[in-house]
């Protein structure tokens, strides 16, 4: 929910490369590090929308110790942190995220990753399980003072994890972590998820705390983190948990590539992500896509298939695709402490999920379409701006038809 980023706090040897989004990433490992010893510190206000919940305003930033001279880290630590309140009529939310990044060995080859994190959603969405899933608008919401709201449902849950992620040999690294989620939920009553709930159909409803673990491979062959240009990356990972419904788990896969020339004028830049899921799964779970980023991604959404809702489509499989056309024109130094690039992107997104009992139901594909702009600070922070329609299948007194929706999502960070 990041717009522009309107003003720069504190900056110093702002330079150096991070995550790109709130928790601190592990850079490519091997070459030793020629940098002095010093500290990179940004801290800016951000202010942004999405459709889901409104406008947003807060703050973000971080703190990068950087290494000595011969040392092969890309930073002895990195910590982040991201605060925003989310408002909107009849509604009001918020999401904080705090990160922590550290190598304890000068070789670089360990890293060791903590974060918590904080949402609070006064309406969240449920529209039921599966592909053939439609937005129920037949229904007089005139009384309601929440558009829609036989869809929505109160969510507010902690997480923390902490994580190691060990380089065993060339770019292909290991990773374990434990975390730890605890939810409380509110159901209204009349709306579809009480009904669902009632018929034995989702499970979770109670909320409560959930244990969980997961390990992974990974090989990282970008060659940068914050936009890359060329390399790809190639994720696979299993994650089991046990919360008050029982176990559960989730097996997910997740193949990016990004081609282009070696000045970097442009980028075609492709993903491809499937999962499946397991067991007792809580229905706020489903649909989400189980990793290690500090923020949640999710099946739609700002970091799933534009230009629809999150949590529009939901179910324990899942496919999802996004193809970006990137140009990166050169940039502009403002200062000597300030680098800008402006880079505009077309982009088409494609997800499919199901459920059991359900195979084949709704579209082969929900396709989403748009367009928007990159501005990065210093090849360090990237904020994205992106506007997209997507065909939504909705019943209303009349039957069901489709409609094209709107969307504008201004946040940090590429998609993929």
């Amino acid at each position: 929910m990041i717009l522009l980023v309107s003003l720069f706090i504190v900056v110093r040897d702002a330079g150096a490369q991070d995550g790109g989004e709130t928790e601190p990433a592990a850079e490519e490992v091997g070459e030793k590090s020629t940098a002095p010893k010093r500290h990179k510190m940004a801290l800016v206000p951000s202010i942004g929308y999405n459709p889901d919940d409104g406008m947003g305003l807060g703050v973000f930033g971080d703190v990068v110790r950087l290494p000595l001279e011969g040392d092969a880290r890309p930073h002895v630590s990195a910590v982040s942190l991201r605060a925003i309140v989310q408002f909107k009529p009849t509604q009001i939310g918020w999401e904080s995220q705090f990160g922590l990044s550290w190598f304890p060995r000068p070789n670089g080859d360990t890293e060791a990753r903590f974060c918590m994190t904080t949402t609070g959603r006064n309406w969240d969405w449920w529209f039921g399980l599966g592909q053939g899933t439609v937005r129920d608008r037949s229904m007089d919401t005139s009384d309601d003072r929440v558009p829609d709201a036989h869809h929505r449902f109160r969510n507010y849950q902690v997480h923390t994890d902490a994580r190691l992620l060990r380089q065993l040999t060339g770019r292909l690294s290991a990773f374990g972590g434990i975390g730890f989620t605890w939810v409380w939920l509110g159901v209204r009553e009349g709306t579809l998820l009480e009904q669902d709930a009632a018929a034995g159909g989702v499970t979770g409803v109670a909320g409560g705390a959930t244990l969980g673990a997961d390990v992974g491979l990974q090989v990282d062959g970008r060659d940068v983190r914050v936009d890359p240009v060329r390399g790809g990356l190639l994720r696979g990972m299993a994650q089991m948990n046990v919360g008050p419904e029982g176990l559960w788990g989730r097996t997910m896969f997740d193949l990016r590539g990004y081609l282009g020339p070696r000045s970097g004028v442009v980028v075609l830049a492709a993903e491809l992500l499937v999962q499946a899921a397991f067991g007792a799964v809580p229905f706020y779970e489903q649909g989400v896509i189980a990793g290690f980023e500090t923020r949640q991604r999710t099946m739609t959404g700002e970091r799933g298939a534009r230009g629809l809702d999150r949590g529009r489509l939901r179910g324990p499989y899942g496919a999802l695709g996004h193809l970006e056309f990137r140009i990166r024109p050169p940039g502009l130094r403002l200062f000597h402490w300030l680098f800008l690039r402006l880079a505009p992107v077309l982009w088409v997104d494609a997800v499919r999920v199901d459920t059991p009992g359900a195979f084949g139901d709704g579209p082969p594909l929900q396709p989403g379409f748009g367009g928007g702009v990159r501005l990065c600070f210093n090849e360090v922070t990237m904020t994205r701006l992106d506007i997209g329609t997507a065909p939504e299948a909705m019943l209303t007194a009349d039957g069901e038809e489709t409609r094209w929706t709107f969307a504008l999502y201004a946040t940090l960070g590429h998609a993929f």
